[in-house]
Formats: C-alpha cells, sequence, structure tokens
C-alpha cells in the first residue's frame, strides 16, 4: 500500500507545460531550502533500509512522505533538472523505495546562495563605496572572476542574471574609459571579461533564446568592441599574456548560436533571439553603445509603434578616453576599429538577410521583432562605406529592384502598399526609403509615393513615414512643388493629421519653393480668404479649426471688432487655454512667420486684432487647495496663461523674434531686396503686445517658463 502512495506522489511531480515554462523564465520555485533539503535526506535514508523495513513502516509515516512528495512543486524539479540534465531525479532501490539524487537540494541551495552573493554585490555596486578608482575597479574584477568559476544557472536565474550584466557594463565601462587607466587594470579587466566570455561560451546557443541569458549575452556583445579594442592595444604594446583572445572565443560563441539556433534569420525572429541579432550586429560594427550601469538589468518590452523602431545614435571614434574612468555611467556611442572577422561575419548576415526578404518579402518585414533588427541593419550597413554593397544589396530586395523589369513596379506598389498599412513593415519602409540612391529614390517616387500621397498623408501609419520623408534631403524642388499640389490639405486636418502640412512647410522653406501656393492652399482650407474671417486668422491656424468651430469666447470678441472699441466690458474666460492653441497650430504658424509677407496677409493683417482679442480675454484656471477639497477656478489673462505654457511660451517667443528679424533686416542700409523691403509686422503692432503684457511681467518673471518669454521681450523692445 505504501508503494501504491510513493508511485502516486511522484505521479504528481511530473514536470508539466506550466512548469517548463516558469523555469525557461528563470524563476525559481516557491518553497524553503529546507523544505527541499529534508526531503532528499529523508528519501536517501529510505532508500538503505532493507525491502522487509520499506513495506513494514507504519501507514502514518508513508502518508506523511506522500504528502512531502505532492507539496514539492513541479518548477522545482524542472529547476533542479537543469543543474545536472543527465541525472534521474529518481533512483529506485531494491525494495522499489525512491531514492533522491542528492544533487538536486545541493544545486537548489547553491543557486540560493548565489542569489545572497549577488545581492550583496549589487547594493555594493550601488553604493559605489570606494576610495579610488583603483579599489572599485579590482572589486569589479575580482567579482567577475568569482562569477566566472560559478554554476551557469547563475545565467539564467532571473535575479542574478541582472547583476551579471552589470557587471559585464562596468568592465566595459572602465575599458571604454581607460584613457588614464595602468596597464595592470586594463589586463585585469580584460582577463575577468574573459572568464566570464568562456562561460556563456559553452552554452551560447541556449542562452541565446533564453528569457534571462538573452540579455546577459547582449549586453556581453554589447561590451565587446571597447574590450577587442583594449586587448589590440596591449598586443601592439607586446603583452605576452593576451595570446587567447578574446575574438576567438567571440568566433566560437557566434558560431555555436548561428549553428544551434538554424541561422540568424530563425534568431532574429525569435522574441528572445532578437536582442541577441541586434547585438551582434553592432559589435560586428565596432559600435559601442552600452546604457549606464543603473540602466542595465531592465525589461521593457515593445508595446507601440513608436517602440519598434531601431536607431543608432550618433557615434564618436572610441578609445581616446574621454569618458569617465568609474565606468557607472554610459559613455555614449563609440566607434571602434572592427577585426576582419567581425566585419565579414557582418556582410555574410546582411547576404543572408537580403536572400530572406528577396524569397519571401512578407515574412521579415512584417515580423515584429524581425523588423527592429532590419533596421538596425539598414543603419549599421549604412554608416561605414566597407558595408556599401551590403547596404545596396538590403535595399534591392525591401524595394524589389532585383525583380524583372516587366514586374518591377508592379511588384513595389504592391509590397509598398502593404507595409505602409502595417506598424512594423512602415517602420521598416521609413527607415530604408531614406537609404535610397537618387535614382532609385526618384522610381519610387514618382511610382507610388505620389500616387499614395492622400492615403499616406491620412493614414494611421503612412503620416509618420511622409513626415520622415519630408525632412529628408532627398527632396528636390520638383518633388516639392508636386507635394503641395497634391496633399488634400483639408482632410489631413479632419484626420488629425495636421503634422503632415507642418512638415510640408518645412520643406518648402527648406527648399525655398512653392511657399506662395502652400500658404495660399492653407488659408483656403481654412476659410481665411473670407474678409468677414480675417479677425479669426490666427485663433483658426493655432487652434486648427474653421472660424465656425472655435470657441464662443473668442468669436464673440471677433465679432464686436467689426462694430467698435469694447471700452470697459467685462472679458469672456476661455475654459480651457488648449481650446485656443494647439502644438501642431503653433509649429505651423512659426513656420508661415518664416514665409515672405507677401505670401501670409491674413495673419499679416489681423495681428492687431489678434493682440486686442487676447488682451481682453482670459483663461480658467482649476487650483487645489487640498487632498480631501473640491478645487477652486481662477481666472487668468490669456496672455500670460501662454507665457507659462509651453505651447503658448514658444508662440509669443516665436512670434516676437521673427517680428524683431524682419524690422532689423528692412532697416539696413545696404541695397534692399524684396524681401527685405516687406516688413512682418509694423512697429507699432509689437509695441501693442509689449504694453498689452503690462501687469503679468512680475507674475511671468518668477515661472520657470515665462522668464524665458519676459527676456525675449526685453531684447525686443531694447
Amino acid at each position: 500500500m505504501a508503494k501504491g502512495k510513493r508511485r502516486g506522489g511522484r505521479r504528481h511531480k511530473r514536470t508539466t507545460a506550466s512548469a517548463a515554462d516558469a523555469s525557461d523564465e528563470g524563476e525559481l520555485p516557491e518553497g524553503s531550502e529546507g523544505e527541499v533539503e529534508d526531503q532528499g535526506e529523508d528519501a536517501v535514508s529510505l532508500s538503505g533500509r532493507a525491502p522487509a523495513t520499506c513495506s513494514a513502516r507504519k501507514p502514518e509515516k508513508a502518508t506523511k512522505r506522500t504528502r512531502d512528495e505532492d507539496s514539492e512543486s513541479p518548477a522545482a524539479v524542472h529547476e533542479d533538472a537543469l543543474v545536472d540534465p543527465e541525472a534521474s531525479p529518481v533512483v529506485p532501490s531494491d525494495g522499489g523505495c525512491p531514492k533522491v539524487d542528492k544533487q538536486k537540494s545541493k544545486g537548489k541551495r547553491s543557486v540560493d546562495g548565489y542569489v545572497e552573493y549577488l545581492t550583496h554585490v549589487k547594493d555594493v555596486i550601488d553604493q559605489r563605496a570606494f576610495k579610488s578608482d583603483e579599489e572599485w575597479q579590482t572589486f569589479v574584477a575580482a567579482t567577475a572572476e568569482e562569477v566566472g568559476s560559478k554554476t551557469p544557472l547563475v545565467l539564467t536565474d532571473q535575479r542574478c542574471s541582472k547583476v551579471v550584466e552589470k557587471i559585464l557594463g562596468l568592465l566595459a565601462g572602465f575599458l571604454s574609459s581607460s584613457g588614464a587607466s595602468r596597464r595592470e587594470q586594463q589586463k585585469q579587466n580584460i582577463h575577468a571579461f574573459l572568464l566570464l566570455l568562456r562561460k556563456l561560451s559553452g552554452s551560447a546557443g541556449q542562452l541565446a533564446v533564453h528569457a534571462n541569458g538573452s540579455h546577459v549575452l547582449q549586453t556581453l556583445f554589447g561590451a565587446l568592441p571597447c574590450v577587442l579594442d583594449a586587448e589590440r592595444r596591449l598586443r601592439e604594446e607586446g603583452d605576452e599574456e593576451a595570446a587567447q583572445s578574446v575574438e576567438d572565443l567571440t568566433l566560437y560563441s557566434l558560431h555555436a548560436i548561428e549553428s544551434e539556433q538554424g541561422g540568424w534569420i530563425s534568431l532574429m525572429t525569435h522574441s528572445c533571439g532578437s536582442h541577441v541579432f541586434r547585438a551582434v550586429v553592432r559589435a560586428a560594427a565596432g559600435i559601442y553603445s552600452l546604457p549606464s550601469v543603473d540602466e542595465l538589468g531592465r525589461r521593457k518590452p515593445r508595446k507601440r509603434r513608436q517602440e519598434t523602431a531601431e536607431t543608432l545614435p550618433d557615434t564618436s571614434l572610441g578609445g581616446d578616453g574621454t569618458g569617465g574612468s568609474n565606468g557607472t555611467r554610459g559613455t555614449g556611442a563609440q566607434r571602434f576599429p572592427s577585426p576582419p572577422s567581425l566585419q565579414a561575419l557582418l556582410q555574410r548576415i546582411a547576404k543572408s538577410v537580403a536572400a530572406a526578404v528577396s524569397a519571401n518579402p512578407y515574412s521579415l518585414l512584417f515580423d515584429v521583432y524581425a523588423s527592429p533588427a532590419l533596421q538596425l541593419l539598414l543603419h549599421v550597413t549604412a554608416s561605414a562605406p566597407q558595408f556599401e554593397k551590403a547596404k545596396t544589396r538590403l535595399l534591392a530586395a525591401i524595394f524589389r529592384l532585383d525583380s524583372p523589369e516587366a514586374t518591377r513596379r508592379s511588384e513595389m506598389m504592391q509590397l509598398a502598399d502593404a507595409l505602409v498599412d502595417s506598424p512594423t513593415g512602415s517602420r521598416a519602409l521609413e527607415v530604408a526609403a531614406l537609404m535610397l540612391a537618387p535614382e532609385p529614390f526618384e522610381l519610387f517616387f514618382s511610382s507610388w509615393l505620389l500616387k499614395r500621397v492622400n492615403h499616406l498623408a491620412q493614414g494611421r501609419f503612412g503620416n509618420f513615414m511622409l513626415q520622415k520623408l519630408l525632412t529628408s534631403t532627398l527632396l528636390q524642388p520638383a518633388h516639392v512643388r508636386q507635394l503641395v499640389g497634391a496633399v488634400d490639405f483639408s482632410a489631413c486636418v479632419a484626420a488629425r493629421t495636421p503634422a503632415v502640412l507642418w512638415r510640408l512647410s518645412e520643406a518648402c522653406r527648406r527648399v525655398r519653393t512653392s511657399q506662395a501656393d502652400f500658404a495660399k492652399r492653407l488659408f483656403a482650407a481654412f476659410d481665411l480668404h473670407n474678409p468677414k474671417n480675417l479677425p479669426f486668422a490666427w485663433f483658426s491656424l493655432l487652434a486648427l479649426a474653421r472660424p465656425e468651430g472655435l470657441s464662443p469666447s473668442l468669436c464673440f470678441f471677433a465679432q464686436q471688432e467689426k462694430a467698435g472699441d469694447e471700452g470697459e466690458q467685462k472679458p469672456h474666460t476661455l475654459r480651457h487655454l488648449s481650446d485656443m492653441v494647439t502644438p501642431t497650430g503653433v509649429s505651423i504658424v512659426l513656420s508661415l512667420l518664416r514665409f515672405p509677407p507677401s505670401a501670409i496677409q491674413p495673419l499679416v493683417g489681423g495681428f492687431k486684432k489678434f493682440v486686442k482679442i487676447l488682451k481682453r480675454t482670459s483663461v480658467s484656471v482649476r487650483q487645489w487647495r487640498g487632498k480631501d477639497c473640491p478645487p477652486l477656478w481662477d481666472e487668468r489673462p490669456a496672455l500670460l496663461s501662454l507665457a507659462t505654457d509651453a505651447q503658448g511660451s514658444r508662440l509669443l517667443e516665436g512670434l516676437v523674434k521673427a517680428a524683431a528679424s524682419a524690422s532689423h533686416s528692412s532697416g539696413r542700409g545696404e541695397k534692399e531686396s524684396e524681401s527685405s523691403r516687406n516688413v512682418l509686422f509694423p512697429p507699432q503692432a509689437v509695441q501693442q503686445l509689449l504694453k498689452a503684457f503690462c501687469g503679468n511681467y512680475a507674475q511671468a518673471a518668477l515661472h520657470p517658463t515665462g522668464g524665458f518669454v519676459v527676456t525675449t521681450f526685453y531684447d525686443a523692445a531694447t
């Protein structure tokens, strides 16, 4: 009977799917260390007894043993199996009594010991209580050597792996900023890094797709450029101890990852392996861009479209020792010389990715993990001339430039239509389009972009791509003229994508073409050419609404301007400042103020009325008295609210600076051009704005944002 109960207990200890998932995440099983240890000792003592003794055991003892076995979680069994996969968890004795391997409880105790040890190391790293940088570096190097001698289980544990990442980041920080460090310290740091790399290289293939181990590999490969550069400098100085190369172990680890995961394409589409893929691409190009030590070890999943972008920060020449000597802060992106072996690896990766995209363009470009990796690969290959061939091959695969001439345009349009409506695909298309050569870009612009411009401008993802293209230097004056004539301004405002209009205005100003056409179409979209809507010109553009859609308070004052001066009439109050000012509206108005004055006559002619209405308008401001008290609504002058608001201060500063710049250029004694003879605003109009602000200077000057407005007003007045 006891034997049947033992079998029942073991049946419940079998590893389930949920237990496997928990162990893959690197989480330690719940339960105390003593429980597992007691179970192991009881089982071992039972296995040494005779079969008769086992069968003659009292029923209550057998029941107690069965309950103890049932209380042990399946995750603990699977976690212990990671220590020695070949060890059998149950070895029945001659009498049928179970024998639990001691290595299970020993492995569980060792992991708990490592967690306690590395938690103490993390506290020391956070405190940084060392008298000198030499002691600090010695401590980190010694800790790295100690971790390198531990079991590989610390690399997959959720708590231990984060501390290992910090140690790797510190070693890399020391070497990237080691301009003034002693040679012995550099050798010590490289040796410690080599020990950790040797520990990771044996299981790199499994760690690359592990939830916690992949982040450790990502940090390790991210630190490689500065470590390889430091090792190269030591070899050039004749160091014989650096014979065992970090580069050799790196190539061995990369080969293990590639062979065990079925190639780089499989790795870049994996939820965990994509981190490692991006780190390998950066390391192969010699780009060191690890964050600060405080940021290492954090896990932030991508959720929105703006978080699926992968960019390459501006890099500086590495190895000059300009970073901090303690290695705790990120030194920014640095570029180190990359070994030829890693450059060849990057060429092979780019070739395999291009072949995969060319064979099936609807796989990698739409994958949520592969798309950011492909974006980074494009950035890296475009950042160095030695990878120009790889970049050309990738772009040809994305835009179907390697297809037959008869089907090239149709395939390009079909793929682009699918990409622009995808959150990840639109990101990849946006990055790739900016890297095209002039001739392929002309084909892309005429075949697809110009025909789909309104779909892009009003689309959920396409408007971001169009905005990015409008800021590119690839756009020539002919392209801008065609876009100004093709974009539907009213539809953009209705679709709530007015940022496209702002980018288009900046493009017109940058290439100095179609400024009058753009302003004419913009004013027509808001019906501002109508003389009766002249007082609404500023408010319509700032609020991005037609005159009939403005706040009743603004409409009241605009209508009263027709009848005459308001005198002492009580001002009307706006409920919210956002009823009058929007961020994109401010950007559009500031861009228009840089156009020739003849092109923006509704703004020039309606400026005085705009100032008068602002002077007589107030804004409701909610003030909290306490936690349990209702808020109080206070009325504040609209000009003061604008000066203390982030967007309103931009408007007031840009307006006064534009007027002062125009008046300064028109007052020169040189031969005046047509643009300098046209004054943006009369001097009396600017003085009217400065006088209307009287009574608000004291409060605005003491405000963090309003102080800049007061300074701008003072500079304009003097």
